[in-house]
């Protein structure tokens, strides 16, 4: 701020705030899921079925929100993240 006062000090007695929505941003969220399939006609109507589901492919890490605690030792720190790692689940089914 200008006047020299601290955006995220403590507000006084019987006061509101003067920050408005939208002004705080935290880091976005991302994660890619893909799936492959395959079916294999074995004899008349019998049919194999091969699956794959990729859930975060990339392995992309989307970091959580910083702390927002005034008085915390971690105050603006990001120290989690919100998005899994990667998973791989493989499936197999046969159709007569």
């Amino acid at each position: 701020m200008d006047d020299g006062t601290c955006a995220y000090g403590a507000a006084g007695s019987f006061t509101f705030g003067t920050a408005a929505n939208g002004t705080e941003r935290g880091p976005g969220y991302r994660q890619v899921d893909m799936s492959l399939f395959k079916d294999f006609h074995v004899w008349h109507e019998h049919v194999f079925g091969f699956r794959a589901d990729f859930f975060n492919i990339f392995n992309i890490a989307s970091y959580g929100n910083p702390d927002n605690g005034i008085g915390d030792s971690s105050f603006g720190q990001i120290t989690s993240v919100r998005s899994p790692e990667r998973q791989i689940q493989l499936g197999l089914h046969y159709s007569f």
